[in-house]
Parts: structure tokens; sequence; C-alpha cells
């Protein structure tokens, strides 16, 4: 049951890692089949298969430091699957991902709703990546209606780890440009 949730995902959560050992939550997506296993111990993300935001540090992070940690959610059904491993890059250009660990999680706080997954016009070949100390009003107001996100969080010796939150809109507060509130709720404990 898990090998076939796992290929008929779209969409994947993956935390990764930076230089200065920040978590980084990255959205990769594709059709079906961009994240396939070889086995229950050895996942496949086809790279050429998947998308990822314009500046997106993932791909460089994995070069630099191999664990990985992986959400899957199907959010039609409210199913997820959390992952942690390791990757390497194949000479084929794909990533195997050697699983550590993998469990499912409660439904509990994900917003139902169908994800489509169009074709994709071509990539630009450069990013206008913005980073700053404060979120604009845009972006407050983006987060303040939110009913979902997406966290990366790393533990010194169990690794990297890729997490849903969610709730009603509004459930994260902004408090100013530079805090937010983010609530945590009780869940399966883990």
């Amino acid at each position: 049951r898990t090998l076939s949730f796992v290929a008929r995902q779209t969409m994947a959560v993956l935390a990764s890692r930076d230089d200065q050992d920040n978590p980084w939550a990255s959205l990769v997506f594709g059709a079906a089949g961009f994240l396939r296993t070889e086995n229950e111990r050895l996942l496949v993300l086809r790279h050429s298969a998947c998308h990822s935001a314009l500046g997106d540090p993932l791909w460089d992070n994995l070069e630099k430091d191999s664990q990985v940690g992986i959400l899957l959610i199907e959010l039609a059904t409210r199913r997820r699957l959390r992952i942690n491993g390791r990757a390497h890059r194949h000479t084929d250009g794909d990533w195997r991902i050697e699983v550590e660990r993998a469990y499912a999680n409660c439904p509990k706080y994900i917003q139902a709703r169908r994800l489509r997954i169009r074709e994709t016009e071509p990539l630009p070949t450069s990013a206008r990546v913005r980073q700053g100390g404060q979120l604009d009003v845009g972006q407050q107001a983006r987060i303040s209606h939110a009913d979902t996100f997406f966290v990366a969080s790393a533990h010194p010796e169990q690794g990297l780890d890729a997490s849903h939150r969610g709730g009603r809109p509004g459930f994260v507060e902004v408090l100013s440009p530079h805090r937010l509130r983010i609530p945590d709720f009780a869940g399966n404990n883990m």
C-alpha cells in the first residue's frame, strides 16, 4: 500500500540544510511517478520530471548535506507519509534516497482539496529571488489567510524532518512584519 501511495503523488515537501545549518522546506511537484520506489528502503526522485521554485536552494543543499526529510501529503484523502533518509545524486541526474525511517501521520488539520498539476510552460533560465528580514504587506496578507503551510526542522541526532501545519484560515497570526505566531496544536504526539 505504501509503495503505491508514493508512486501516485504529484507533490512532495523536502527538508534540506544549507551551509549555515538552517533547515529549508522546499516544495517539488510533477506528474505522478516523479517519485518512485525501487524497494521499501530506496526511493528515486526523478529530478528531470519534477519542478521546484526558481532560486530554491534544495538541490545545492542536497549536494552538500545528504540528510533529507520528505513529506508526502495527499490533500484529497488527507493521508500523509513522512520519510527520513539520505539523498545521493546518481549518474543519471536523479536522486536516490536511502530510507532510514518512514511512518504515516494522522489526517488531523489537513485541509481536503484537490491538487491539479497542469502542463507547465518552459521555465525561465534566471530567477529573481528576493530575500529580506521582514514581510511586505502582500506576504502578510497571504500568510494571515493561509490554512496550510510546511516547515522544515532539524535535530542533531535524528536528522531532518518536513512537516505539515494546518488550521482554519488565520491560524497563523502576523504579529508584525518581523514576527509570526504559530500555534502548536495537539496532534499524534510526534
